[in-house]
């Protein structure tokens, strides 16, 4: 005879476990785990009241209702992740950041976000301006003479539903170094118009796209990530060459530039990646 009651404390911790799948696979925010789980509490109640009510005449009918009570909550809960997140209570609030230049004639760019998407480009009036469909963004800004250390974050705790987009702007007429970590997501550094005199991008799992500067001297791009799209561009008359490390990695275009090895201005693409496709173009 099959007893469910005491199936009742395995299949709540089946419930907790998916729900960590979950999170991990990118259906529910991490930092909302706790509400995902306070989410599905009545799941408890059904489960409880089909093991009182079924277990004794009817165990296998039970078992299988308690399953697919757990399958129907599991289920919306993935398809609606705003209602772990709270959104459907409370949409996000927009932000935007300002750094000014003060006396700032150099800067290092400091961009760490998460998973979601961020575009990076030139044209701004101030050192940095940057804006988000979340209130997400922290800025620090440390000066010393006439160089700024700037860095942008995104504040993973203030998350609330929705679409996860941060654009930025720098000034284009400042030398600056430009430091991107990010997570898996869609991201694009369109530097043609950005004085970047050195570029690196740690990112995850992505579909990443780099748009290269016009260079004064050797100026590296280096960008390590995991199983990712990667895009390469190379504007006209720019000089680049552009080499590949890493795992199972198929490479199309041409990798490097006719007058690459002689330019004194040029730009050093290093990709170390995992399984990906780069393309340069």
């Amino acid at each position: 005879m099959i007893v469910t009651r005491g199936l009742i404390w395995p299949l709540l911790l089946i419930v907790a476990g998916v729900t960590f799948l979950l999170a991990n696979f990118g259906y529910i925010p991490p930092f909302h785990i706790g509400r995902a789980i306070g989410v599905l509490w009545p799941l408890v109640l059904v489960l409880v009241g089909i093991d009182l009510a079924l277990s004794r005449r009817m165990p296998g009918v039970a078992l299988g209702l308690q399953v697919l009570a757990i399958v129907v909550g599991l289920g919306v809960l993935a398809t609606r992740p705003d209602i772990a997140s709270g959104a459907g209570f409370s949409g996000p609030v927009a932000q935007t950041v300002a750094v000014e230049r003060g006396t700032s004639t150099t800067a290092t760019m400091r961009f760490q976000v998460g998973a979601g998407r961020f575009e990076l480009a030139g044209g701004a009036t101030a050192l940095l301006e940057a804006s988000s469909e979340q209130s997400d963004l922290r800025e620090r800004v440390t000066r010393s003479g006439d160089r700024a250390d700037v860095r942008l974050e995104q504040d993973f705790h203030a998350f609330t539903g929705g679409s996860r987009a941060v654009s930025a702007k720098v000034a284009s007429d400042v030398p600056m170094t430009i430091r991107l970590e990010s997570g898996a997501g869609e991201f694009r550094l369109d530097l043609r118009d950005v004085r970047a005199t050195d570029v690196r991008v740690d990112t995850g799992a992505a579909e990443l796209t780099v748009i290269l500067p016009k260079p004064t001297g050797n100026v590296p791009v280096r960008i390590h990530a995991g199983a990712s799209s990667i895009v390469i561009e190379v504007p006209s008359g720019v000089e680049a060459k552009v080499t590949t490390t890493g795992g199972l990695i198929s490479t199309s275009g041409q990798t490097e530039t006719p007058g690459y090895a002689a330019a004194t201005d040029r730009v050093t693409v290093t990709i170390q990646a995992g399984a990906s496709s780069i393309v340069v173009r």
